[in-house]
């Protein structure tokens, strides 16, 4: 127990300039065991002070469960109605806010550590490590004083997404709930509807487990009524053909600043965590440009840039879909694939290695035995870096096809062994026809070890798409299985077999998924690779990326706009939504687009210029605002706390790759959705 303490100012806030008159209120710490209030008692004010003891974890929560309150003068009672409050704070904290927006945040921030019990309890309970990444997301909404965070409330966020106006209207609802009980008994209806919540806060955690639940219902229960909170969803000024009905109840932080804005973020396309839970994310170009981009991104765990980004050195040069993270979490992998002008493209290709404080581990031009031109890699268990080398100079878009003249190089699986690039093993052998054009994509290791591998395919020289697996024995890699894909283009079905394949994926047990560009959709294999288990198209648009979380939900990172739509009036951009398809229990009736809307203002980069800066489009017109603060994606990842992390690689226009200005403008990080590993 500890022997010193310290006062803390309290100050309950539901907001309007409600009063709590009589409230229970409990203080905890929060830690990986089950928790005890360290402080219990009942206050009659909204202001209190309480003594707080100083605990080994820094961290703690206060809940506060209003019984009675006064509004304009007058009594009430909540009766049947729960309504608690909750805060989190840290130990340096002498004045803390509980209140609607405090409760949002946390709500979401600590949304995988938060349990409310049957008979409304309220725990946090988790790893310190991650404890501290959703505090500082938390941070990226409010403050312990109540403050609203800069983060949330300007650019890139602001009024570029959907995200604070959402926040705002839920900490309406919140306040909406206390005051009228119709409000209360109506949301806690419809936000859990399988499983009614016996509490506000009970049917919050049910809504954001579950975000796509009676959207329209939810919205149109308080849009009426004055916004306490603002900015929020009724009063934004949107653009035609634009709602304020979000597409679900999700809460995003947008990242954009890469800690130099002469080098922007252009073109993140895969993200790794690091032991100190850094974000190392690889980026395509110089932004502005179709040029190959000499850095990465290397952000804190709430998304802001750390000290040693953006990183240079080690030859990072176009990197793409590779980066990988050791299993001491350690040492980090990127892959340079390059793009753009020939002096910009990595002949050979090669992998950059880095320690986690940012130090090359490389020679100045990376590593480049057996590789030309890497998209995916990773770390085995045993430390060995499994490498995806696409061999081909025939480049990717933006690219004219004429204009690479380096020699090709084989497609190739390409390992180092022990990480040690004179200890390189390879095969190539695909389809037992050795070739550029078999376009070697991704990398991934199931749980026996095994590698599993993806090729893009070239329909021009007759190349399924196919996926092959592999172990490593007596130092070489050797050939298990593969499967070679069936899929019919019905716009030409002359093509069998192509579907440019991206990222693979296993789950628990060593099934493997992989999503198809050309075909939209993600196929189910069994471990043998003869069988297609199960195909999934719901809401898949370009399938890039293909993740599962611990509870074994697929992310799909949808490189293409929702299907069906035209381009907007007026506009360059490509109509979305753009989104992440979640799909639970491995059943495509439960495919959902998580998506991020606007919020009315165009969007903009970390150095204040419009998404497509001066460049003009056909005849001379310049470039609308851009609307779509969610792109084209190529990958999302998990980070420890829950949130889902998504690489905006593209920008929305198809008119700019023709132009060379490509790259995507950043990361978006969906909060709290997802259950971390």
């Amino acid at each position: 127990m500890s022997t010193t303490s310290k006062t803390v100012r309290f100050l309950a806030n539901p907001g309007n300039g409600t009063q709590v008159n009589r409230a229970l209120v409990k203080v905890f710490e929060i830690s990986d065991n089950a928790p005890e209030p360290i402080t219990e008692t009942e206050v009659t004010s909204s202001a209190f002070d309480l003594q707080i003891p100083e605990m080994a974890s820094g961290y703690y929560y206060i809940i506060l469960t209003i019984q009675s309150y006064s509004l304009n003068d007058t009594l009430y009672e909540t009766d049947s109605r729960n309504i608690t409050l909750l805060a989190v704070f840290d130990g340096a904290a002498d004045s803390v806010s509980v209140g609607a927006q405090s409760t949002i945040a946390c709500a979401y921030a600590f949304a995988r550590f938060i349990r409310v019990g049957d008979d409304n309890s309220i725990a946090i309970q988790g790893e310190m490590r991650r404890i501290r990444i959703a505090y500082g997301m938390k941070n990226n909404f409010v403050y312990a004083d109540g403050t609203i965070s800069k983060v949330i409330s300007s650019s890139p966020n602001g009024f570029e997404t959907n995200s604070f106006a959402l926040f705002n209207f839920l900490s309406n609802m919140l306040y909406y709930s206390l005051i009228e009980a119709s409000v209360y008994q109506q949301f806690t209806s419809l936000a859990s509807t399988d499983n009614p919540a016996r509490s506000f806060l009970g049917a919050l955690m049910h809504l954001i487990y579950k975000p796509f639940t009676n959207v329209q219902s939810i919205y149109a229960l308080i849009s009426e009524q004055t916004q306490v909170f603002e900015p929020s969803l009724p009063g934004l000024k949107l653009p035609p053909h634009k709602t304020p009905i979000p597409d679900q109840w999700t809460l995003t932080v947008k990242c954009n600043d890469s800690g130099a804005k002469n080098f922007l973020p252009a073109g993140a396309a895969f993200v790794v965590f690091d032991k100190e839970d850094k974000a190392w994310i690889t980026n395509n170009f110089r932004a502005g440009t179709a040029i190959s981009g000499t850095h990465a991104l290397v952000l804190n765990s709430d998304g802001s840039p750390n000290e040693i980004s953006p990183l240079f050195g080690g030859g990072i040069l176009g990197a793409g879909f590779g980066a990988a993270i050791h299993p001491s979490l350690e040492t980090i992998a990127i892959g340079n694939f390059g793009w753009g002008p020939s002096d910009y493209n990595p002949e050979t290709g090669s992998v950059s290695v880095f320690s986690y404080d940012g130090k090359p581990q490389c020679p100045p031009n990376g590593f480049t035995s057996g590789t030309c031109r890497i998209q995916g890699l990773t770390y085995d268990n045993d430390g060995n870096l499994w490498m995806a080398s696409v061999g081909s100079q025939k480049p990717f878009a933006p690219a004219p096809d004429s204009l690479y003249s380096f020699p090709n190089q084989n497609s190739a699986v390409v390992v180092y062994l022990g990480g040690d690039p004179h200890r390189m093993i390879s095969f190539d052998n695909f389809l037992d026809q050795p070739s550029p054009y078999h376009f070697t994509f991704d990398v991934v290791i199931d749980n026996e070890g095994n590698g599993i591998v993806s090729n893009i395919g070239n329909d021009d020289y007759g190349l399924q798409s196919s996926v092959y697996k592999f172990k490593i024995e007596n130092e070489q890699l050797v050939y298990l299985g593969h499967w070679v894909s069936d899929y019919v283009n019905p716009r030409n079905p002359a093509s069998v077999g192509y579907e440019q394949f991206r990222q693979v994926t296993v789950n628990a047990q060593n099934e493997i998924f992989v999503g198809g560009v050309t075909s939209s959709r993600v196929v189910k294999l069994d471990p043998s690779l003869k069988n297609v288990l199960k195909v999934f198209t719901k809401n898949v648009h370009a399938a890039w990326g293909v993740r599962m979380d611990k509870a074994g939900v697929l992310y799909v990172a949808n490189f293409a706009q929702e299907k069906g739509r035209n381009s907007a009036i007026d506009s360059f951009d490509m109509h979305g939504p753009f989104g992440v398809a979640v799909i639970h229990n491995e059943d495509e009736s439960t495919s959902q687009l998580m998506t991020l809307p606007t919020g009315g203002s165009g969007v903009t980069l970390a150095n204040g210029q419009p998404l497509y800066g001066s460049q003009q489009g056909p005849l001379g017109r310049t470039f609308k605002p851009c609307y779509e603060p969610l792109m084209r994606l190529t990958s999302t990842n998990v980070d420890g706390a829950g949130n889902v992390w998504a690489m905006n690689n593209w920008k929305p226009s198809v008119y700019v790759d023709i132009k060379d200005n490509p790259g995507g403008d950043g990361v978006v990080i969906f909060v709290g959705v997802a259950e971390p590993s």
